[in-house]
């Protein structure tokens, strides 16, 4: 959601100068941050091999110029790749990520202070805040990792044929739809309740689900059925759903009109289509 730069000098560390010559840091950048300075470096003709070896030292990446979000980046060996290895894959870490516009380190440790108080005046501010940045769906827990749907996001990034997460063609319709900053707590929610794989649906429960819709099919037949002037159920017909269906006990008024009766406005203008 932010501006970010990559660098092979520390920017907490004041270069000091060497026979009267500082050097300057050589900048990866995106092309529309590039400045004719001919230190700074389109990203997009960069690999992480070319410029983070062995002999290089760290990397140091930077998130968010206003919040500044510092990652120092580090070669510490080589392994073998696997057949079919996944393209990137977090092994271990600790805690969850901070917020998008926390305030950096600073600012995301004194949030995490007040949420912590409820006697602090901007505690109720805050939760809300929270639950506006990161969903409601769930509690905020700083100290929760879940490196499974971290992995998941990583996939969803790096997309290959045999490693494409189970929940994509289900929840990323949904998830697309959100602000983006959401998008991957959506998902990370959905991975850590079990709800991104296969969904199951027990028989009696299919039943009840699908039967009002297999009586009006029925009660439509393959003569069909006339409408009223209006374009809806005749009377009768809603006065059948009504007691057939078992709603007539639950329902208070007459239920001789589709458009004033509810379950039955409901059955037949369901979304993608209608009688």
């Amino acid at each position: 959601m932010h501006l970010h730069s990559f660098t092979d000098t520390n920017p907490f560390v004041r270069l000091r100068a060497v026979n009267g010559h500082v050097r300057e840091p050589r900048r990866w950048v995106p092309l529309d941050l590039q400045e004719d300075t001919g230190y700074d470096l389109p990203e997009t003709e960069w690999t992480l091999g070319q410029v983070l070896t062995p002999e290089s030292g760290p990397l140091f990446y930077e998130y968010d110029f206003g919040d500044g979000w510092i990652h120092r980046l580090e070669l510490s060996g080589g392994l073998p790749i696997p057949a079919n290895s996944l393209p990137a894959r977090l092994v271990e870490g600790a805690r969850r990520a901070p917020l998008e516009d926390s305030g950096g380190i600073g600012g995301y440790d004194d949030l995490l202070d007040i949420l912590a108080d409820p006697r602090h005046e901007d505690h109720e501010n805050l939760q809300a805040w929270v639950a506006w940045t990161a969903g409601p769906w769930q509690e905020f827990d700083p100290e929760h990792l879940d490196i499974s749907a971290v992995n998941n996001e990583l996939a969803l990034l790096f997309p290959t044929t045999e490693h494409r997460p189970q929940n994509e063609s289900r929840t990323q319709e949904i998830a697309d739809r959100m602000p983006p900053g959401l998008r991957g707590e959506f998902r990370s929610y959905l991975h850590a309740a079990g709800l991104d794989g296969p969904a199951t649906v027990e028989a009696d429960v299919a039943e009840a689900m699908t039967a009002p819709y297999l009586w009006l099919i029925r009660r439509i037949g393959l003569d069909g059925l006339s409408l009223t002037a209006a374009g809806r159920l005749p009377p009768a017909v809603v006065r059948e759903a009504m007691t057939e269906l078992n709603w007539a006990k639950d329902w208070i008024g007459k239920i001789n009109r589709e458009d004033q009766t509810l379950p039955v406005l409901q059955l037949v203008r369901a979304p993608g289509g209608s009688v």
